[in-house]
């Protein structure tokens, strides 16, 4: 059997099976790649600091130094403290890797878990896990930087874990609004005080969720319990954003500078163009109509929108535009610009707004569509076409982990294998300068799935102390002869 022949038959196969199967067949070939990559990963800057910290202070006082000097960031820094396998584990090379394996399951479960308790009313059970992976895959295949979300343990601990932990803070205050049980709203509010302390951008979010739910009135349960639940996000967001670490971060950031007025307007402007344009590139994309248009077909839209009218979703989209703003403003006025992983999380919020828009849309004016299209062959042709663009675009991050997977993750691992090795055999020989050859050249660039921000020809600079120190070395940097790349292939931030 020649290979037309075993197409043939595949796409045959494919084409007979039920809509269920074939939802299933892609979202396993869709997921499974960034699992295996993550066999491939290795820890990087921040990530051997962050290790050299606690293994020179000891845990406590390592926490009261972030927390003093660094950030306001309270359950990131835990994260950081408890979690970084290079800290004290044995092996924690290889910890760096199941810890990529473990936040792709979390991520996907929290999700699930939130997507059920949102959906269950409106959705025959054998489709919620459809319609949850449907939009899973669409984010990741989509999110801006996949290699600060998955496999970056810094970055996962300021970001990733945040956004589960608000799967879980609006899964509990579902399941508490529902059942009226006061367990689940402990639990919420635990769950959202972990989410506070990730990253500032979620203060951002959850206050917008606030303010929308303040103007429709739409509680849901006894208002006391709401203002109870409010005072702690006003408390918990206090202690973030006024902490030391916060201000001597700042500090660091803008030496000898303070924000005045006309930055603060010029740094709105600017997050207001930018926003903008990444908005355009966002919506231009054909993958996430394809998805509103299997959304469409698999929930029951009419149960949804029964009480919600066309100023509810205008009000609705400006407390989306004014959250996206918002969070991306953070962005600007500390760095000056929109940083991917920010601009994960971002994306996300965006997604989840333009799913619901979409499909409000669609039921105002096109009142026959699902009669037309459910259990169509045209329905099954874009189930093919949207999973076509997720494994094949070339802008799709689930095809360059394919091609990662392919053609260069092997050569990458060998490569930093053969760094520990030769800093092993250095320290050996009590060598006090060690010099390495980078990870990547002009000509050979780091999977585009995984995150480096190597270490450079300056024995001196960061991250190379990190490393020497790490190590247990005196001094290490790049071998002079390597010239090193533009910035945007030395790292994949």
């Amino acid at each position: 059997m020649n290979l037309k022949n075993i197409i043939n038959f595949i796409a045959t196969k494919l084409i007979l099976l039920k809509d269920e199967k074939l939802y299933i067949f892609f979202i396993i070939i869709s997921v499974l790649p960034f699992l295996f990559i993550a066999f491939y990963n290795h820890p990087t800057d921040d990530d051997f600091c962050l290790a050299v910290g606690v293994r020179n202070l000891g845990a406590i006082n390592y926490l009261k130094e972030l927390l003093y000097s660094h950030t306001g960031r309270y359950t990131s820094v835990l994260i950081i403290i408890l979690l970084n396998p290079l800290s004290s584990i044995a092996n924690g090379f290889f910890w760096v890797k199941v810890l990529a394996i473990f936040i792709q399951i979390t991520t996907l479960l929290c999700f699930l878990f939130f997507a059920y308790n949102l959906l269950k009313n409106y959705v025959p059970y054998k489709n919620i896990l459809i319609v949850s992976f449907i939009v899973y895959i669409c984010f990741i295949s989509n999110i801006p930087s996949i290699s600060s979300f998955f496999f970056w343990f810094t970055g996962t601990s300021a970001y990733t874990y945040g956004l589960n932990f608000l799967f879980l803070t609006m899964a509990f205050y579902i399941l508490w609004i529902k059942q009226k049980k006061t367990r689940w709203l402990v639990v919420a509010n635990l769950c959202m005080v972990l989410t506070i302390g990730v990253n500032e951008i979620f203060i951002v979010i959850i206050g917008s969720l606030f303010i929308g739910i303040f103007i429709l009135k739409s509680y849901g349960f006894k208002k006391y319990s709401l203002w109870i639940t409010f005072l702690i996000f006003i408390i918990c967001s206090q202690l973030s954003l006024s902490s030391t670490g916060n201000f001597t971060r700042m500090n660091e950031l803008h030496p000898n500078q303070s924000l005045h007025d006309i930055q603060w307007i010029t740094a709105g402007f600017k997050t207001l163009i930018m926003l903008v344009n990444v908005l355009l590139e966002w919506i231009s994309d054909l993958k996430i109509y394809l998805a509103a248009l299997l959304l469409f077909l698999l929930l029951d839209w009419e149960r949804v929108f029964v009480r919600i009218n066309g100023m509810k979703m205008c009000l609705f989209m400006l407390l989306t535009f004014s959250m996206l703003f918002g969070i991306n403003f953070l962005s600007i006025l500390a760095v000056n610009d929109f940083l991917p992983r920010i601009l994960n999380i971002s994306y996300f919020v965006f997604l989840v707004s333009f799913f619901f828009l979409f499909t409000f849309i669609s039921k105002i004016y096109t009142t026959k569509f699902p009669k037309l299209y459910t259990g169509s062959l045209l329905k099954k042709s874009m189930i093919f076409l949207f999973f076509a663009l997720i494994l094949l675009s070339g802008n799709s991050n689930v095809w360059i982990a394919y091609s990662d997977l392919l053609f260069k993750v092997s050569d990458f691992n060998k490569k930093m294998n053969n760094r520990y090795l030769m800093i092993a055999e250095g320290r050996e020989a009590n060598l006090k300068l060690i010099l390495v050859p980078p990870a990547f050249d002009e000509i050979y660039e780091i999977p585009k799935t995984l995150f480096l921000s190597d270490i450079t020809t300056n024995r001196f600079s960061y991250p190379n102390n990190c490393y020497a120190e790490y190590f247990c070395i005196e001094e290490i940097e790049l071998e002079k002869q390597y010239s090193l790349p533009p910035f945007h292939l030395r790292s994949n931030w």
